[in-house]
């Protein structure tokens, strides 16, 4: 497999052991360190104040060999059930500069 130009990502942690990543783990971080030279772009569905005053958040997570051009996060309609709880959903969306646009999307749903 070559280079890719774009990877989309969802259920990207940091510091929330209860969505498979440990307290104090960034999964963020880890996953620009390990893709150098990919522009990336987290977009965080969930965003708390967790244990010792630090944000848990967890979400989706764009990355781009190409440059990025606009990015942005949409907020998704959670489904109305009657004593459900339903984790908040997001779209995140980035234009990447290409020979033609390119927009790509990436949804936690």
């Amino acid at each position: 497999m070559g280079p890719f130009d774009v990877l989309c990502l969802q259920e990207v942690a940091i510091n929330f052991a209860e969505m498979g990543g440990g307290e104090t783990v960034d999964q963020v971080a880890e996953i620009v360190a390990l893709l150098p030279g990919y522009a990336p772009f987290y977009a965080p569905a969930v965003d708390l104040l967790g244990p010792g005053g630090q944000r848990q958040k967890f979400g989706d997570m764009i990355l781009s060999r190409l440059p990025l051009l606009e990015t942005a996060t949409h907020s998704l309609p959670r489904p109305a059930e009657a004593g459900v709880i339903h984790m908040p959903r997001v779209a995140a969306v980035a234009v990447v500069e290409t020979k033609h646009r390119l927009d790509c999307f990436d949804v936690l749903t």
